[in-house]
């Protein structure tokens, strides 16, 4: 498995961006960006808000588990135990959120770091602040607690009731997709857009595949953050494209009002 994420990581590095390219395709945008900047600020500080010491489980409530009572799709994932493989999801998680810097070996986009740079930012922001915040609400228990081979100093972990959803898979499937819908805007003509997509989907399932093999997840909590993670990964990009006129995000300023409104047009 490492091995074939080494390959994808490695195929994503090398392939050689196109010469050329068509006027900018994104923008920043004070309203946008405030909204996007404003969410995460709101998530943050709603998390910070709600946050509770989550108390670890009691040897008591570890040994009243039983899988019979977790659903077929989830119920396999608690026979998982792996710490090299937890261990190479963070290691992989961690070297993929450095694959968008790759888009900077064309001059074209290059020239557009700020917006470019300041769209990532708002997307991994985003990507790890939603998942977190449900964690804290949740606090669903991994799969690992019912694996009776799991050492109960681990069991008895506060990490151990944070499985839903998965943050790792959240966070490389909001790189996936930022990488490939942003290549994709600037090169469509281009004969690496179906391979970027392809290797950016594998490699994101990969980290998936280790949060499942590792038994931190249950594939309900990977398939939520995949999920959470594409929207966020695909609404960013969209949000600053300059052709955009189907979203309107406008402030809301008044003596018995402050927010944001946000229009869409269908």
């Amino acid at each position: 498995m490492k091995k074939t994420v080494s390959l994808i990581l490695i195929l994503l590095i090398v392939i050689t961006l196109p010469i050329y390219a068509k006027q900018s395709p994104y923008k920043l945008n004070w309203r946008t960006d405030g909204f996007l900047f404003g969410g995460c600020i709101t998530i943050g500080f709603t998390t910070f808000a709600l946050k509770n010491d989550i108390e670890p489980l009691t040897v008591a409530q570890i040994n009243s588990l039983s899988s019979n009572n977790i659903n077929w799709l989830d119920k396999y994932a608690t026979y998982n135990y792996s710490y090299n493989a937890s261990l190479a999801s963070d290691f992989t998680t961690a070297i993929y959120l450095s694959i968008p810097l790759t888009l900077l070996i064309s001059e074209d986009i290059s020239s557009d770091f700020e917006t470019i740079g300041i769209m990532y930012f708002e997307t991994i922001l985003l990507a790890s602040l939603v998942p977190y915040l449900v964690k804290e609400g949740v606090e669903r228990t991994r799969p690992l607690v019912y694996n009776p081979d799991v050492p109960m100093v681990v069991k008895r972990e506060p990490y151990a009731r944070k499985s839903f959803p998965s943050r790792h898979t959240s966070v490389v499937f909001s790189t996936a997709f930022f990488f490939s819908i942003v290549y994709n805007d600037y090169y469509s003509e281009s004969k690496w857009v179906p391979y970027i997509w392809g290797s950016n989907i594998l490699a994101a399932c990969a980290v998936g595949y280790l949060r499942f093999e590792s038994g931190a997840h249950f594939p309900t909590d990977i398939l939520t953050g995949a999920a959470i993670g594409s929207a966020i990964g695909y609404l960013v990009p969209y949000l600053h494209r300059t052709n955009n006129k189907n979203i309107n995000i406008t402030p809301r300023i008044g003596p018995e009002q402050f927010g944001l409104l946000l229009q869409y047009k269908f």
